[in-house]
């Protein structure tokens, strides 16, 4: 296994604790899954279980709307959160981040666009290549 595996393995496992530690600390919801997949200067989660019983509960008694009201809230919210936790857990600046979860499935996705930090020297090019795509996944519970 290459060092870079190993050190994107370490960093998938801390940034995957600290966010089921939001879910759960702020909304005391366990999540199911979380996916990672890195491309170059680009971070792509799946957050598979984010829906919170309230919101599966409105959902499934025909108040969608006022599920997916509440469920923007939530998301607005904690993606501040993520996105702090990515930047201190990677050491990068997160230059753009978009988040979304869609009721039916209650799954979440989220992007962040990367950008080096001002301290931190750029990458040699022996560690990766730029079009190498590393897929991380952690299971949860």
């Amino acid at each position: 296994m290459s060092q870079s595996f190993i050190k994107y393995k370490h960093l998938e496992n801390l940034l995957s604790e600290r966010i089921q530690n939001l879910y759960y600390e702020q909304l005391k919801h366990e999540i199911d899954e979380i996916t990672y997949h890195l491309f170059d200067n680009t971070l792509i989660i799946t957050i598979e279980g984010a829906l919170t019983p309230p919101e599966q509960f409105l959902n499934a008694n025909e108040h969608k709307k006022l599920a997916k009201q509440v469920r923007e809230v939530i998301d607005r919210l904690i993606k501040p959160q993520i996105e702090s936790s990515i930047e201190e857990i990677m050491n990068v600046e997160v230059v753009d981040f978009l988040c979304d979860t869609t009721i039916d499935t209650s799954r979440t996705g989220a992007i962040a666009i990367l950008g080096l930090k001002p301290k931190d020297p750029p990458p040699k090019n022996g560690d990766r290549s730029p079009n190498d795509t590393i897929q991380l996944r952690s299971n949860v519970g």
